[in-house]
């Protein structure tokens, strides 16, 4: 068996083989090779599928940001949670340390405390102002909290 190459396509052919006298040697009939050309797929086509696939490319970028998105917020929420669960445990714990009672001694020596106090700013509220009228000499009425009209400096002696 041989091969030609057909004269309409161009294609190989098997042929059988010739014999000594020229002529073909009877077998079996020739087979011919046909091969299908691939078909030519049009640009619009084309377009469309490399669209298709940005759009996939992008659907599935979109879904994989939402996941990490909510994977982000749901750490945070968690977090967020922890840190007031501990918050609240130490305004609990705070809570708890300041209503113990208070001893009633500890109530009495703070009230004669706030009293004594009291008494000693009265004194020496009365003794600046006792200092304030000898310095003051004839501004004797001078009020205590003088009003941005009226002088607490005395004159000058002249």
């Amino acid at each position: 068996m041989g091969f030609a190459f057909e004269d309409e396509t161009g294609l190989p052919v098997i042929v059988p083989p010739v014999g000594s006298n020229g002529r073909q040697v009877p077998g079996p009939a020739p087979l011919s090779l046909h091969v299908e050309p691939e078909p030519v797929t049009p640009p619009e086509a084309a377009i469309g599928d490399i669209m298709l696939k940005v759009q996939r490319f992008a659907d599935e970028t979109a879904e994989e940001a939402q996941q990490r998105a909510r994977a982000v917020i749901a750490d945070a929420q968690v977090e967020a949670a922890t840190i007031v669960a501990r918050a609240r445990r130490e305004a609990e714990d705070i809570a708890a340390q300041t209503t113990l009672p208070i001893a009633p001694d500890a109530v009495t020596n703070l009230c004669s405390a706030i009293e004594e106090f009291s008494n000693t700013n009265k004194e020496l509220v009365d003794e600046l102002v006792h200092l304030r009228h000898a310095l003051a000499g004839s501004y004797s009425q001078t009020p205590v909290s003088p009003s941005p009209d009226v002088s607490v400096v005395p004159p000058l002696a002249g």
